[in-house]
Order: C-alpha cells, then structure tokens, then sequence
C-alpha cells in the first residue's frame, strides 16, 4: 500500500547546553578547520552522497532541535483502463470530506483529524478526495502510515470561462497548482492531481488553461503521477490532458429521477467509447436526507431515498469495473454551506454519512461500509 515504512531525522542541530541561549554550528563528516568557521564538506557525487552531521562527542552536549519525516515507496500507474498500485489494478472505494470540525471551523487538532480519518478504515475504504483545496500536513502525515490513498486537489473551483481567461495572464490558478504539488509531493499517500472543479470547459480557453496546470504539475512532480480534474457528466473537454477521467454524477437526485439506475449505465457506456483507453473515477455522487422526511424509498429526502440512490450508482459503477477505476461518495459528514442546491435547510448540507457532529449515522452509512470493492485491497496499518 502507500503507507510509509519507516521514520527517519534528517536534521539535528547540536549545542551545548551549559551557555544560556549559545548555538554552536553543526559538526559535519569534515570538522571545519576554524573553531566557528564554514564547514569543509567533501565531493558529493554519483557513489558519494551527502552524509549527516556526525553529532559532536562530550558532556555537556545534547540535540537543541531536529526534523523529522517520513517515507515510503510504491508506484502509482495507468493500465488496462485502471489506476495501479505498484503494477496491479485497484479500484478506490472513498469519500470526499471537508476540512471542519464542530464549534472548532478549520482550527482542527491531530486528534480531531484521527477521529475524522478514522472513518476510512470503519467504512471499509481506502482512499479519500481532498475535495476544492488541500489538507492541513498532519492528514498527509497520517494517510502516509495508515495505507489511505489521497487525491489531492487545488482550489480552483467554479471558474467561469471568463475566469480561466484571466487567470491565463494572471497566473494565480496556476501558482496554487504549483504550491500544492510543490508542498506534497513526498507524500506517498498521494496517487492522484486534481486541478480543479466543476469549471467551465465548453469555451475556447479551457484547454490552453488546463494545459498550463498540467504542465506546471508535470514539470514539479518527479513521480509523475496521474492528474485529472473533476467535471458533471456533459462538459468534458480536453481528455488529452487527463490521465484519469474525474466525474461529479448526481443520478436520481439533481436529474434523471425517473430511471436514474438505467440512464446513468447508458451515459457510463457512452462516456467510455468517446474516451476510451481513460479509466473513469466517479469523484462525486450522493443526495441527502434527514430526520423525519418520511421513511418511503420513494421520498425524497428520507433516508431510504438517499441510500437507495447510493445503492443503484455504486451497482452501475461496478457493473462499468471494466473502466471504472474508483467510486468517490460525496460526503463523509454534513457541512456548512450557503448554497442554495441543498433544500435551504438554514445554512447546512445534510449530504453526509453522518451528522456535522458526526453523532449520527445515515442509513447510507452502513449501505456503504457494506459495500465490497470489488479489488482485493491491503492498506498498511490500521
């Protein structure tokens, strides 16, 4: 899995600790001549790699500050219409998530993090879309040792054509997918680049937009791995720049509500002859629901419904597993929102598995644990 293997301290800064506030300079492999002075470091070369500092010998002195990370290694490729790891076909099964939590807004602990990462391993998946921007460093960190795949995303979102027109010039859409790639690409759990949202494509700046983030992707990323963008069914342009084909469906909830199952199999089929040899990822589908909407499978809104709708888009996905690399459910937990697609209901989005404060489970909680991917899969650590 992409889970890292070990730890390792790649800095450490020496010091005596008997002189109040004193920085003694680092001791490398080759003591500089001059006490205080620069450093000699020797050749560094193919077969002669730099070494660490050699920590300074006697009483009196201990490590004043150090850097840690971590590691790991596996391949991330393009098969058979699959995304593989380490040359074998996965299919992901995952959720996209907000970064909130509670009272707190975004100012989210490590063990507020845990509590929400957590649920990958309960839901019996293993990847998740950081969805419209990227993560605090600490959600990489634990992806990174418990085996959790990430998309990860730039905060291009919702660009109209005159938007990506601008930003040609601009530059600023392009910087963001440059700090993104720039800020995590050691990151293992990372198997995929998203550029960007439900932006405009039916105009004639798309392309040359796309092409300058995917390019400043390519040239960062030394691993090369996959880059797509997130798009609704009827406005994909420029597949040629897309490794992965990222699709936000809402069958039977935003449209098609008569025969959502038998339309969304027939769009599936379609999509993949128009691009083929490009594995499709569904990085959203879901509807909502709540508490005392009814309990009728044919009620909108009632959590019948909601995992009714699950049901019929996750048996379409896998029914297309030929193509179909990954199923993405929008969203783990309800979140705030003062868009109006989500019924008004005063400022919330009841989408989530759960409730905001993650109290509650949806019945489609447990229609989607229960859900069997169907690729045997093996993450690192639970």
């Amino acid at each position: 899995g992409p889970g890292a293997q070990a730890g390792s301290t790649i800095g450490t800064v020496y010091g005596p600790t008997t002189v109040a506030g004193a920085l003694q300079p680092p001791v490398g492999p080759n003591p500089p001549a001059v006490p205080g002075g620069p450093a000699q470091p020797g050749p560094v070369g193919k077969g002669n790699p730099p070494q660490p500092p050699t920590p300074p010998a006697g009483p009196g002195v201990e490590p004043l500050d150090s850097l840690t990370t971590h590691y790991g290694m596996r391949t991330i490729g393009i098969a058979n219409d699959h995304i593989t790891l380490n040359g074998k076909p996965i299919f992901l099964k995952g959720f996209d998530w907000y970064s909130e939590f509670g009272n707190d807004g975004e100012s989210i602990t490590k063990a507020q993090y845990r509590e929400e990462l957590s649920e990958v391993h309960k839901l019996n998946a293993n990847f998740i879309r950081n969805n419209s921007y990227p993560r605090a460093p600490y959600v990489y960190h634990y992806a990174d040792r418990h085996g959790i795949m990430v998309m990860d995303e730039a905060p291009n979102m919702w660009l109209s054509g005159k938007g990506e027109e601008r930003q040609l010039t601009y530059g600023l859409s392009k910087a963001l997918v440059e700090s993104m790639v720039w800020n995590h690409e050691n990151n293992p759990s990372i198997i995929l680049w998203s550029m960007s949202d439900e932006v405009q494509q039916n105009h004639g700046y798309f392309k040359r937009w796309m092409s300058q983030l995917v390019d400043a992707t390519k040239k960062l990323d030394v691993q090369n791995r996959p880059v797509t963008w997130c798009a609704d069914p009827w406005h994909w342009h420029g597949d040629s720049l897309a490794s992965v084909l990222g699709l936000n469906e809402y069958y039977g909830y935003f449209y098609n509500t008569n025969h959502p199952k038998r339309n969304y199999n027939y769009y599936l089929s379609r999509f993949h002859s128009e691009y083929p040899n490009k594995p499709i990822l569904v990085t959203e589908n879901g509807s909502w629901s709540f508490k005392g909407n009814g309990n009728s499978a044919n009620t909108p809104g009632s959590q019948e419904w909601e995992e009714k709708l699950f049901q019929e888009n996750w048996d379409v996905a896998l029914q297309n597993d030929s193509f179909v690399t990954g199923y993405t459910y929008w969203v783990l937990k309800d979140y705030k929102t003062r868009g109006g697609y989500n019924q008004n209901l005063n400022g919330f989005s009841t989408m989530g598995m759960l409730s905001f404060n993650m109290h509650h489970k949806r019945l489609v909680y447990t229609a989607f644990k229960d859900a069997k991917n169907p690729i045997a899969y093996s993450s690192v650590a639970k």
